[in-house]
């Protein structure tokens, strides 16, 4: 708000002839009282308080990541049967994680170079003693045997970032949520290791997480599918679907039927599956979470910035994908 005198004004864009600095922003004040000299504009920005800000991300964001908790369970019923009936089982080999396989990831120089809420870093795993490192590969083991994940790794602190320059409303404002280091380490590791294994399955042009077929590899596909079509004088057409807001729209109970069809190991799924339901986040601003205000659980979605999940359902998809031809066919059958 701008106030002048006293008397509260707006601006307006100035954008005329005589305008002559265009690398400034000019505005025009209009105001009945004429500028005396020692007069003075002012702008007042109010400033929310946080606990404010905190419900206006949670209210905003609630909606978008509960949006499939309305759904019941057996909508999915006929996906499920037609995976059972039409989609061939897979066997993927699951190796138990070991010590070695820990210190290999930091070697490697993979993105686990942020700290999570748990206040574990980086550093602090390196410098482990092997003793203590073995404690932590028999936590992660057991979780997959069937055990819960402790309260303090599945806390999640999620940090806005602005999307445009000068826009202030909520839905311009991109959470990035930020788990703990050691569910981000294990779902590093469980990914590593079946995504190496999807080429097995993937037999057809399929790009991203694919050794030597990247995303960057698309854009020479299509260029040489188009110049042999103009060459051969054929025809080629393509399509471009993008979910918007991907996450939010992917079931949680039809994944976890599809990754364990898939080949991925029950305990891996079944720990995978622990993490989502127990996970919680919280906004963060300014340093302060959103405890006051309660953490939101997520329900029925996947756990977006989280290694596993994205690659699972990188895996699922291309798998899905060579069959999608007779889904297609079941639908039109049945319309």
């Amino acid at each position: 708000m701008w106030v002048f005198a006293g008397e509260r004004v707006f601006p307006s864009p100035c954008d005329g002839p005589d305008v002559i600095e265009v690398d400034r922003t000019w505005c025009l004040f209009e105001s009945d009282r004429l500028p005396v000299p020692g007069s003075s504009l002012s702008q007042m920005c109010p400033v929310p308080q946080i606990p404010d800000m905190h419900r206006l991300l949670l209210d905003f964001w609630a909606k978008r990541w509960q949006a499939l908790s309305t759904i019941p369970d057996h909508a999915w019923t006929r996906i499920i049967n037609f995976v059972r009936a039409f989609v061939p089982r897979h066997s993927l080999s699951c190796p138990p994680i070991t010590t070695a396989d820990i210190r290999a990831v930091f070697r490697s120089g993979s993105g686990l170079r942020t700290g999570g809420p748990d206040g574990w870093r980086k550093d602090d795993i390196v410098n482990l003693p092997d003793s203590l490192l073995q404690d932590a590969v028999n936590l992660l083991t057991s979780i997959e045997h069937g055990n819960t994940w402790p309260q303090q790794l599945t806390r999640g602190h999620a940090t806005c970032l602005q999307k445009r320059p000068g826009s202030f409303e909520v839905a311009n404002y991109r959470p990035i949520a930020v788990f703990s280091l050691w569910y981000r380490l294990w779902g590093c590791l469980r990914a590593r290791h079946y995504l190496a294994q999807l080429e097995q399955i993937a037999t057809f042009p399929a790009y991203g997480f694919l050794a030597g077929r990247g995303c960057q590899d698309i854009t020479f596909a299509i260029q040489a599918a188009v110049e042999a079509a103009l060459k051969d004088g054929s025809s080629c057409c393509s399509a471009l679907f993008d979910i918007e807001k991907c996450f939010n729209c992917i079931p949680r109970e039809p994944i976890m039927f599809l990754a364990e069809w898939f080949g991925l190991d029950p305990g891996v799924v079944s720990a995978w599956s622990s993490f989502l339901r127990f996970a919680h986040r919280s906004f963060v601003i300014h340093g302060v979470p959103s405890e006051s205000m309660g953490c939101l659980k997520v329900t029925a979605c996947l756990a977006w910035v989280c290694c596993f999940s994205i690659s699972v359902t990188i895996f699922i998809f291309i798998t899905f994908s060579r069959n999608w031809w007779r889904f297609l066919m079941l639908i039109i059958w049945n319309c």
